[in-house]
């Protein structure tokens, strides 16, 4: 991921041929900083550990 240039934002792109279309695009994000402190988006612990992005087939 690459920042955006607007604060605490980030953004990145994934290829196409990365993506099977006859299944959704899932994710999840997963963070460290200089210190080793982590964080996973969502939380593990209140939700669902993915994002699903429904594809137009």
């Amino acid at each position: 991921m690459l920042p955006t240039g607007n604060k605490d934002q980030y953004q990145t792109v994934v290829p196409g041929e990365h993506i099977v279309p006859k299944w959704d695009f899932m994710y999840l994000v997963e963070v460290m900083d200089k210190a080793c402190n982590g964080k996973i988006y969502p939380d593990l612990e209140k939700e669902m550990p993915y994002i699903v992005i429904k594809l137009e087939r």
